[in-house]
């Protein structure tokens, strides 16, 4: 980045002056580079049997999580799990729930809807319950059973409602009727849906259930491809080469470069995701607890309990290493080519001051969740994120040949679905001959000291803010 490229400019001349090897320096740099040891070269893991290493350096693999895998503590409050839930007297919804022409007046605003000329692609990189090992096939669409998941017969207890929702989303999940990443495109879809509405683009859904393909087209001929990635139960390494077959598909069969891609997850050490899935913890927060508890011996006095669970909150939601998929993303944005691509990301819904990864990450946008009637202000259990976009609450639409469903009484939230408004917008940007807001423009520039590792400012943003700054 920008302190490495600056290491290199002066790299030479320091050598000459006091005849060490550029290779000395960098290797010392890197040394002082590493974050502090605060604790035991191996945190002691909830279950017994797993085994967890979740620091900065490690070699281990690192693992999608979504709030399908590991809810947030803020989400029961709303009677909510991974997100869902129903739209109910007791439900604290604060004002209006929000249908998909809304946000997309709010995206329309600030695009040219009259200058979609070039052909862009729109990828929502996100877990659609496949399974490599079992030859199990993708959920890519949201089938009646979703939109009638929920029912008066839920209790009015919102911990009790979100128990129940869980196992219902379970069931689903298990029957191959629901994913998280089925939801996230469902979302992206709905908001373009409106566009055919205004005669702007028409689409094509034949291969939606099949491939998770949406293809759309102007009045100008050009096109806007969306195109569903299968993270699967694969750690990062094979979610990076998934990847790059996509784009390259992109670049060399369809002759499209201008390329928006969503990532409505964080990554993190996968031991961590096996020890809370051995685990009977209901929640991150909780686990973050529990674990800082299991590992009271390694504080040795130096830190108070508050500061150590803050440490333990850090290393377990930072992913091991130089991880492939951050370093391919890097690469691709420093070695484009001409090609305009944009990388967006959630920031996470654990109510923490900062992005998790991959939002934490420098090329790419991070994005919290802000209130439907006030987009200014941001929900309670959103992560802090560079731009803040609203994330609840939004009603279940169908797309495709249930567009006719009516607005249901299921609803969801989380920033998991602000950060695909953002994408929309990045991708409808890209279809310009000039965007507005070039790829360049998305990189973060400032840093802070974050518990000894380098994180990135996090203001949140509000989004049609940032993009009139661009």
């Amino acid at each position: 980045m920008k302190v490495s490229r600056f290491i290199q400019s002066i790299c030479l001349i320091f050598s000459l002056l006091i005849f060490v090897g550029c290779d000395e320096i960098q290797k010392i740099i890197d040394e002082l580079k590493q974050p502090p040891s605060v604790i035991a070269p191996q945190l002691q893991p909830i279950s017994t049997e797993q085994e967890i290493k979740p620091f900065l350096g490690s070699q281990g693999p690192n693992c999608p999580i979504d709030d399908f895998d590991i809810p947030g503590e803020g989400y029961k409050a709303y009677g909510m799990s991974g997100g869902i839930t129903a739209l109910g007297a007791s439900m604290p919804v604060e004002g209006e729930t929000r249908a998909p022409q809304k946000s997309m007046d709010d995206i329309a605003a600030l695009v040219d809807l009259g200058g979609l000329e070039q052909s862009a692609a729109l990828i929502i990189l996100d877990d659609f319950n496949g399974s490599v090992s079992t030859s199990i096939p993708s959920v890519f669409a949201i089938g009646k059973e979703v939109f009638s998941l929920l029912d008066s017969t839920l209790s009015s207890d919102l911990a009790t409602r979100a128990t129940e929702i869980e196992q219902i989303t379970q069931q689903l999940e298990a029957r191959k009727q629901l994913s998280h990443g089925a939801m996230v495109l469902n979302h992206s879809l709905s908001l373009l849906q409106e566009l055919e509405s205004r005669q702007t683009l028409f689409g094509d859904y034949g291969k939606l259930e099949s491939d998770g393909l949406v293809e759309y087209k102007t009045q100008k001929d050009s096109l806007l491809l969306v195109q569903g990635v299968d993270t699967e139960d694969l750690d990062t390494s094979f979610i990076a080469t998934r990847l790059e077959d996509t784009l390259d598909d992109l670049k060399l069969n369809k002759g499209i470069g201008r390329i928006a891609v969503n990532m409505s997850f964080a990554i993190v050490p996968c031991g961590v995701l096996q020890d809370f899935q051995a685990s009977d913890i209901p929640d991150f927060e909780s686990y973050a607890k529990k674990l800082a508890d299991a590992n009271k011996a390694s504080l040795q006095g130096a830190y108070t309990e508050a500061e150590f669970l803050e440490i333990i909150t850090e290393l377990i939601s930072t992913p091991n290493g130089n991880d492939p998929l951050i370093q391919f993303i890097e690469r691709q944005k420093e070695f484009s080519r001409g090609d305009s691509q944009v990388y967006v990301a959630s920031s996470g819904n654990y109510g923490l001051p900062y992005s998790m990864y991959l939002g934490a990450v420098e090329n790419i946008v991070s994005v919290s969740a802000s209130r439907s009637e006030d987009p200014n202000s941001k929900k309670s259990f959103s992560n802090k994120g560079e731009v803040m976009e609203v994330g609840a609450w939004f009603r279940l639409r169908g797309v495709a040949e249930f567009r006719d469903i009516q607005p249901t009484d299921v609803i969801y939230a989380g920033t998991s679905y602000s950060a695909p408004n953002v994408s929309v917008f990045s991708a409808l940007d890209l279809m310009q001959s000039t965007p507005k807001c070039s790829p360049d423009q998305t990189s973060k520039s400032n840093l802070v000291q974050l518990n000894g590792s380098s994180q990135p400012v996090f203001n949140d943003k509000v989004f049609a803010s940032a993009v009139s700054g661009c």
